[in-house]
């Protein structure tokens, strides 16, 4: 089904809620959004070919920084001259000018670095001044960040950001030789540029949101400096309008009427998924986008680029969620998922959702897509740098690519599957009892269309070996009988008709993460 067939159908089919007050149908269907299509021109078979020459910076020179996250507290700026090679007249290159940032959180080598560019205000390439090449040297199929962000695009009621390919050649100061950096993605910088491209508002606040997890909890509390940690400023002039929706979501008495006025239920369902068949497990707290119009209330949640995506099971880590969160499990951390997706309403929807975009991420139409980047990783991955940075070989690379359609498949089932089971669920803090000799503990209810029980241990050792109390109930707290001093184990499942489900809480063990588990020093 086509995307233009798909909005038809939604445009007669769904009511959108609406902002305060009585609307007409003109005016829900203005809260909609469209991307515009146009932005997303650059060639999946091909890559542009950058040259950067860099400066020294006065303080630090690049061979050292980019080495490093951050020189004295602060990510550093190197001077920048960048040629493309397609741009030249009367046989020489024509440069631009601006500079370079090293960008990410880990010191990887100097080739793996990916970087921010900002161009001088005369210049523009690709119709960006800000513009982001990442190296995701650990993306064992090499395209994922394009690939999720040109998939993303293919859906109504969702902004994507632009992507490319492009190889990088770089010379330092002292260098005289460009040395080959290999394959980056190229993607646009959310801002106001990213905006008014992408056919919306030039002046609208934009987030980027980096912990949606804790937003709502610290938010008041923090100062601008804190803040950024939780949601950075991207653009616009009234930050008070964050803090309003913020403080409006931890006051609520009526989240399903709050929900309507400052959301786009559309958008925000369309959002959550795709992320979902995506497998961008991480969406649910962090790297997304909030925007919102400045003639209106309501927000809108976009993705990001991340290369945490499309090959889950190829990036498994410590804090990777288990199988049986695959789909809305994924975005049980937030409280504000949390609270939405409390309506059983909601969660229908979703499911509506996830089939509905389902049918347009077909299989041979997402291997027509995977296809032509291959066209472009054959130029690259026999060669180095790319070469050696691969995880698997060139053909086993070529087989993980093949079987992407396979894993949106396989996220569709799961996630279809796993909404009839109890959804993951936040510990509180235990408190001592009125008579300061035994332990209360609580806990956030499991979401779930039919009754709960939950399932509490409380054990010496992380394998629940050395059990010292447990019990099942379907309240949401127990007394816990023991007099407990010292570092236990508080091991919690929540059981329904249809499945199991654990915790929001894991600890590492010896060889992987045991979820459903958390340790805990308890004091008399």
């Amino acid at each position: 089904m086509g995307k233009r067939i798909v909005l038809l159908l939604l445009l007669a089919a769904v009511t959108l809620s609406g902002c305060a007050g009585p609307e007409t149908q003109s005016g829900k269907e203005r809260e909609r959004i469209n991307d515009n299509d146009g932005v997303y021109s650059l060639p999946k078979d091909d890559f542009m070919t950058l040259y950067l020459d860099i400066t020294d910076n006065s303080e630090v020179p690049f061979y050292i920084a980019s080495g490093k996250d951050r020189v004295n507290g602060e990510k550093v700026q190197f001077p920048l001259i960048m040629y493309e090679e397609e741009e030249i007249t009367g046989g020489e290159k024509v440069p631009v000018t601006g500079v370079l940032q090293i960008k990410g959180n880990q010191a990887y080598k100097g080739y793996y670095r990916s970087f921010k560019i900002t161009l001088d205000d005369e210049f523009l390439y690709k119709n960006q001044r800000i513009f982001l090449l990442y190296k995701c040297p650990e993306d064992p199929i090499r395209i994922s960040m394009r690939l999720g962000m040109d998939l993303y695009a293919l859906f109504d009621d969702i902004v994507s950001v632009r992507t490319g390919f492009a190889q990088v050649y770089m010379k330092a100061e002292g260098q005289s030789e460009y040395e080959n950096y290999g394959l980056y993605t190229f993607t646009e910088n959310p801002g106001g540029r990213y905006l008014r491209n992408h056919g919306l508002d030039r002046n609208g606040e934009l987030y980027e949101i980096k912990d949606f997890s804790l937003i709502c909890e610290k938010w008041a509390g923090a100062n601008e400096t804190e803040k950024d940690e939780y949601a950075e400023h991207k653009n616009g002039e009234n930050p008070d309008k964050l803090n309003r929706l913020l403080e409006a979501l931890t006051k609520t008495e009526d989240p399903g009427e709050l929900y309507d006025y400052y959301f786009n239920k559309e958008n925000y369902l369309t959002w959550t998924a795709a992320s979902i068949l995506l497998g961008n497990y991480k969406a649910g707290k962090e790297n997304f986008l909030l925007y919102s119009p400045t003639d209106s209330e309501k927000w809108y949640f976009f993705p990001l680029p991340t290369d945490n995506i499309l090959q889950r099971q190829e990036r498994k880590s410590w804090s990777t969620p288990p199988d049986s969160y695959t789909g809305l499990g994924w975005f049980m951390e937030s409280p504000v998922h949390y609270e939405f997706f409390r309506e059983e309403e909601n969660r229908n929807d979703l499911e509506k959702k996830i089939k509905e975009l389902y049918q347009i991420l077909q299989e041979e139409d997402v291997a027509g897509i995977c296809n032509e980047y291959k066209k472009t990783l054959a130029v690259f991955l026999s060669n180095n740098p790319e070469y050696g940075m691969l995880k698997y070989s060139v053909a086993d690379t070529e087989t993980k690519i093949n079987q992407v359609p396979e894993l949106i498949k396989a996220n569709y089932e799961a996630a279809l599957a796993n909404l009839e089971n109890p959804m993951p669920f936040t510990l509180y803090e235990p408190v001592l009892s009125e008579d300061g000799k035994h332990h209360r503990l609580s806990w956030q209810a499991s979401i779930s269309s039919s009754p709960v029980t939950y399932h509490i241990k409380i054990s010496k050792d992380l394998a629940a070996e050395e059990v010292v109390f447990q019990m099942s109930t379907q309240e949401l707290s127990c007394i816990i009988e023991e007099e407990l001093a010292g570092y236990y184990y508080i091991h919690i499942t929540a059981e329904n008709q249809n499945g199991t489900q654990v915790m929001n809480e894991y600890e590492k063990g010896q060889t992987a993460s045991v979820w459903g588990v958390k340790r805990y020093e308890f004091h008399k």
